[in-house]
């Protein structure tokens, strides 16, 4: 119940004490803990055979740390998505990364790729344990180092637009309207305050940066309730009606999206953010999420036509000016950079 459900200890508590056993808070966690430990333990003795009937198979290496912990090292088989190998290291280093790839040699034997994130430790201890095996850079890895370099002007743009309370203005103005009416003017209030809600709704979960881009939803939500602000006005006065909040909004709308730094940066990000939207359907990462992912491009006429747009997305992004011009040559450097390990992989892979 607590991982395959994916239950809380207390919620896991309180349905045992409706259907029959009643176990401590203590008890159950203690019983979680060892359901995952039998849990790997099964893993790693059936796993092995099965991977090795695979006629490819790719583990993609990676660590997770929370500040202060360990590092979680993981292999995870990157067509299937299954975990081969996890371990806790001490610190993602050589020495500890390149005894974690000889554990995972010893059970699985030699893939014909490996796929890691940027690290230069990460290529050193997999060229120190399959030498001769190629080994290419995690797509989703490298995209999320290039994209604050595509989308300079983000923190800008989220700057301009929380800074001197413009945001928590609007928010607080929102709280004070009614949430029914039974008049027109009152029902229109009604809306200005969801309008606003709405707003401050693409900022509820403002991580995820790049894959997430939450306060250029916001500008966007901010524009399109002034032009609506616009047209009830426009329709209030055809029909002889005045409400004070929708001219209000207008106002607080167009004070927001006139700022220096809005206007300098919003327009830049919706071009910055086209072409991150290019680069990443082209490599085949359009999904923030890494469940089941693609591996990226694996043949040489798709890392031949991935090359291909994105060279034209950035002819198209540099024609914006200068600016953009800058920008992209820092991504073309990026992926010269890196070009060897992004478009590596065999082309027999494809027809795995």
């Amino acid at each position: 119940m607590r991982y395959a459900l994916q239950q809380t200890v207390d919620e896991t508590v309180t349905f045992l004490r409706f259907v029959g056993p009643t176990l401590s808070r203590a008890t159950v966690a203690r019983l979680g803990r060892e359901c995952l430990v039998r849990w790997a333990m099964l893993c790693e003795e059936r796993l092995p055979p099965r991977i090795r009937t695979l006629p490819v198979w790719v583990p993609q290496i990676d660590g997770t740390v929370e500040e202060g912990g360990p590092v979680t090292f993981r292999a995870r088989e990157a067509f299937t998505g299954v975990t081969q190998l996890a371990r806790q290291l001490a610190s993602e280093n050589k020495e500890e990364v390149v005894g974690f790839l000889r554990e995972l040699r010893a059970k699985y034997g030699v893939p014909r790729l490996g796929m890691r994130d940027l690290s230069e430790t990460l290529r050193e201890a997999w060229e120190a344990v399959y030498p001769g095996v190629p080994q290419a850079e995690d797509p989703w890895h490298a995209l999320n180092d290039a994209g604050p370099k595509i989308l300079a002007d983000y923190e800008p743009t989220k700057a301009a637009l929380v800074g001197r309370h413009g945001l928590s203005d609007l928010t607080t103005w929102s709280r004070g309207l009614p949430t029914r009416g039974s008049t027109v003017e009152a029902w229109e209030q009604v809306g200005v305050r969801l309008a606003l809600e709405w707003i401050e709704g693409a900022r509820i979960h403002p991580g995820g940066f790049p894959w997430r881009l939450a306060y250029l939803e916001v500008g966007r939500r901010v524009r399109w309730v002034r032009e609506w602000a616009r047209s009830m006005i426009e329709g209030n006065a055809r029909r002889g009606l005045f409400v004070s909040e929708v001219v209000t909004l207008r106002d607080r709308a167009a004070r927001l999206l006139s700022r220096e730094g809005v206007q300098l940066h919003l327009g830049c990000l919706e071009g910055e953010a086209s072409l991150w939207g290019e680069i990443r359907r082209s490599m085949r990462m359009d999904r923030s999420s890494r469940r089941r992912m693609a591996l990226g491009l694996l043949t040489g006429s798709e890392v031949a036509e991935a090359k291909r747009e994105i060279a034209e997305a950035g002819a198209r992004f540099r024609s914006r000016g200068d600016w953009a011009v800058a920008i992209w040559e820092g991504v073309e450097r990026f992926f010269r950079e890196h070009e060897a390990y992004l478009s590596c992989p065999p082309a027999d892979l494809g027809s795995r």
